[in-house]
């Protein structure tokens, strides 16, 4: 089993060709004066690739937010990819899954991970941060400092 992405988002879905759609992706922090923090909705949206020998038997997914010690904060939808045969002359076929959380409370201001576990083995995971605006405002100043005159024109491999 290969992994495509898991990405966060606002908002996620797969068109009729399985493209995906997202509002709000690529979300890696959220910001707030207070915490606890409630996030109304998040979507998690993962792309799993299947071998034959991986899709001829069914898999059992779940969906966790774990804080930076790995204690679970919100648990989400679970379910389950049914076997499949890989139609030839295919090798492997992708299982896209969104999923979605509803009310998640982060109980301070810290590291995060949307983390899947698919029969029972985390596979993949996705950090992201909850701040304030004091300590993002801080960040970004000290990323603008890192990155000043620094542009793909002045890297010496790029003449």
């Amino acid at each position: 089993m290969e992994v495509r992405y898991l990405i966060i988002a606002r908002y996620a879905e797969f068109d009729q060709g399985g493209a995906l759609n997202l509002i709000g992706g690529d979300t890696d922090k959220f910001v707030s004066e207070r915490y606890p923090l409630t996030i109304p909705t998040l979507t998690v949206a993962a792309k799993l690739l299947l071998d034959a020998e991986d899709a001829s038997r069914d898999h059992q997914f779940r969906v966790f937010v774990r804080d930076q010690n790995g204690a679970t904060v919100a648990e989400g939808p679970e379910g389950n990819i049914p076997r499949t045969a890989v139609p030839p002359p295919l090798t492997f076929m992708g299982a896209g899954l969104l999923l979605g959380f509803a009310n998640i409370i982060l109980p301070q201001a810290g590291q995060y991970k949307v983390a899947l576990d698919v029969d029972g083995v985390e596979v993949v995971g996705a950090r992201f941060a909850a701040t304030t605006p004091a300590s993002l405002a801080e960040l970004e100043r000290a990323s603008r400092e890192a990155m000043q005159g620094v542009t793909s024109d002045s890297n010496p491999g790029n003449q």
